[in-house]
């Protein structure tokens, strides 16, 4: 199982030109929000998952994952 430190360095390495914003812990995924890093504009596009098993990535739709966002834990990104 990775960490949320992990999941992040997956995250930036795939995504350079974005920050962290806000990330959420859904139980088997860590879900992660982010703004323009130039900028620090919020993006106006879908969250990112990152499955705390494989480390694999897909985009999280939100109301198609309402379920998982019902006992979502704000993660310190800090």
């Amino acid at each position: 199982m990775i960490t949320f430190e992990e999941a992040k360095a997956i995250y930036e390495k795939q995504y350079p030109n974005y920050a962290i914003s806000s990330a959420l812990d859904v139980g088997d995924e860590f879900v992660i929000s982010s703004r323009d890093k130039e900028s620090g504009e919020e993006l106006d596009i879908s969250p990112i998952a990152i499955n705390k098993e494989s480390g694999s990535m897909r985009i999280f739709f939100p109301p198609m994952n309402m379920a998982k966002l019902r006992n979502a834990v704000p993660v310190d990104i800090e």
